[in-house]
């Protein structure tokens, strides 16, 4: 038994563990990452970008491969320890040096306290973050993402995963690679993205992309093939862009391997097809591709880049060949899983099954009746699934703490006490250009809110402990009402993106069947589409994308207490339906975590946004200074 009364530099707190062990997991890839757990529970969780402002943080440096330091502090204040009571560190990491940098970066720790997942355990973590944390007793667990790790002989690596799970086991069934010479399909879709130039890695930087922020933003431009408007507009020139019978028809092109379930395309016909579509100035005939994996491609192709503007549909076409493509190669992936494990329930991670649209055709066009997506399905949530591996394969766990009615909430940051929101608050100086009001009980904070909602204009809020991974749930969100379109506008216009990406509602989950077409009955975690009924278009026409869909997340008092009194409460008092807009808490950087972080951002809106509830304490612009859509 051990009790432990520390002192952090934070705050005082006291954790008591019973026989238990606790490991901490890391993610040394892109999305650096940090997460505790104890007994099958995930504890803490938490990325690194959260704290120190470094967007899709990587660890490198000037110094080399730099470990979540924050992060890892982070998780040890939570549960009121110091590194070195934790019993056991897990890395995981694409590349073999991680754990030499772990090692050497964890000063005072015990090396035999270190240890790497064995090879290749990038997808084998992603499978135990999907997994474990599911409320499934039995799955198959389908992993894809756009870099796997290397396999034992670094000859080739990882393409798709595919492992069955049973209680607390969890067996790999089939493991696919992409070798020499070969380029995966979710390469093909970043391929896509840089070539139309969605995600430019600097200003001024023309021709170089970030692929870590393109599959989102394909993703909502795709649905555009569907924008009957833009069609229109560029009907007349049908002929020149399409051919002679100005054809909008989009198929997925005929270059993919499929021999044995092996989905890859040959670098020398990807190149091919690709220069036939005029998107390929040159390339440097010195390398030799089938020493080449995919990804490195990209140094050696004079690529034609976009220099049309987006809303010129051969750009739309061409975004929409991408999409399809991957849509299908993961519905043959799925239907193999099901094939080999005759689960009907399913998990996925790895980053590419952030593709919402795809998970939706999962459940409506696969045998799988039910699909948990890991919310931080990217490579943050590997930080999860390293720790889970410790438990169940170094410490022989046989809890599945998940399932069996406890549900697995994403919310694993820091709940910050009123001592730390006083402090922002008050010992900064803000110049106060706000005002501030203390509200103690709930009921008190959502009437004001909905007050402000129901009013047309946008709220920040910030309640509870954060949540891990990609997308805010309500813990760190930008809250506003549906009804008007203009308000999808208002939205892209704070947070400075692109016109053609939407945003996401929010439902009252025993409203979600009333305002839309799913294929599920709940999604918590606003990793699956839905489509918006007719009569949802009319009522709350912002968060419909131009394809009538939209990434929905279900609330209830399961997951979502407060978020559920507020829908209610916001539906009771305007008459409206229980929806609203939810958008993350961020601009450009990531989603706050601190205090003092929401309070910035807050003012950055330079006054689009009314009302920041941070905790407790309400912060609010006069409303002569705000717009409204009035």
């Amino acid at each position: 038994m051990i009790f432990l009364k520390i002192l952090t530099r934070d705050y005082l707190q006291y954790t008591y563990f019973m026989d238990s062990k606790i490991i901490f997991g890391i993610n040394m890839s892109h999305d650096t990452a940090c997460a505790a757990v104890i007994d099958g529970e995930v504890k803490v969780a938490i990325e690194e970008e959260r704290l120190n402002g470094v967007k899709h943080c990587d660890g490198n440096s000037r110094y080399g491969r730099i470990i979540p330091f924050l992060s890892i502090r982070y998780c040890c204040n939570q549960l009121g320890i110091t590194p070195n009571m934790v019993d056991l560190w897990l890395v995981n990491a694409v590349y073999v040096s991680a754990i030499e940098a772990l090692t050497m970066q964890m000063i005072g720790i015990p090396k035999e306290k270190i240890m790497n997942v064995e090879r290749p355990g990038h997808h084998l973590c992603h499978a135990y973050s999907a997994y474990y944390p599911s409320p499934f007793d039995e799955a198959a667990v389908l992993i894809l993402d756009v870099n796997g790790g290397l396999h034992f002989d670094n000859t080739k690596k990882e393409n798709y995963t595919i492992f069955h799970g049973k209680g607390s086991n969890l067996d790999l069934v089939f493991a696919d690679f992409v070798d020499f010479g070969e380029i995966s399909i979710p390469e093909l879709y970043t391929i896509y993205s840089s070539i139309l130039q969605l995600s430019p890695a600097t200003k001024g930087d023309y021709g170089k992309d970030d692929p870590m922020r393109s599959g989102g933003k394909l993703m909502g431009y795709a649905a555009h093939y569907f924008n009957e408007e833009l069609r229109k507009k560029n009907s007349k020139g049908l002929g020149k862009i399409f051919g002679s019978n100005g054809s909008f028809h989009v198929e997925v092109p005929d270059i993919i391997n499929e021999k044995d379930h092996h989905y890859a395309i040959k670098i020398e016909k990807l190149i091919k097809y690709l220069r036939s579509k005029g998107k390929i100035f040159d390339t440097d005939y010195d390398v030799k591709y089938d020493s080449l994996f995919g990804w490195d491609i990209k140094k050696h192709v004079f690529w034609k880049y976009r220099k049309t503007p987006l809303q010129d549909f051969e750009n739309i076409k061409f975004a929409y060949e991408a999409q399809l493509t991957l849509e299908e190669y993961i519905l043959k992936m799925a239907n193999y899983a099901h094939e080999l494990t005759g689960s009907t329930n399913l998990c996925v991670a790895g980053g590419t099954m952030l593709n919402v649209t795809a998970c939706n055709r999962i459940l409506k066009e696969t045998p799988f009746k039910k699909l948990f997506v890991q919310p931080a399905a990217n490579d943050a949530g590997n930080a999860i699934g390293a720790a889970l591996w410790g438990y169940y394969k170094i410490y022989n766990g046989t809890n599945k703490f998940y399932g069996n009615g406890k549900v697995y909430n994403t919310c694993l940051g820091h709940h910050y006490e009123e001592v730390h929101i006083e402090e922002a608050l008050f010992k900064k100086n803000w110049a106060m250009p706000f005002n501030v009001k203390k509200i103690e009980t709930e009921d008190e904070q959502v009437d004001a809110l909905v007050d402000i909602l129901g009013k047309d204009e946008v709220v920040c809020l910030y309640k509870g402990r954060s949540e891990f991974g990609p997308r805010a749930l309500g813990s760190r969100s930008f809250l506003a009402s549906p009804r008007k379109y203009e308000m999808l506008n208002k939205m892209n216009t704070i947070k400075g993106r692109e016109w053609y990406r939407p945003v996401a509602p929010i439902v009252l989950k025993e409203a979600l069947h009333e305002y839309f077409d799913a294929p599920f009955d709940e999604s918590p975690y606003m990793t699956i589409n839905a489509h918006c009924k007719e009569h949802t278009i009319k009522l709350a026409p912002a968060i419909c994308h131009i394809d009538n869909s939209a990434r929905v997340q279900t609330v209830s008092e399961e997951y979502y207490p407060f978020l559920t009194k507020l829908l209610r409460r916001f539906a009771e008092v305007t008459g409206q339906p229980p929806i609203l807009i939810n958008t993350s808490f961020n601009i450009e950087g990531p989603i706050v975590e601190i205090p003092a972080d929401a309070i910035s951002t807050f003012l950055k809106t330079n006054y689009l946004v009314r009302a920041l509830l941070l905790e407790n304490y309400l912060l609010e612009f006069p409303e002569s200074e705000t717009e409204s859509l009035d």
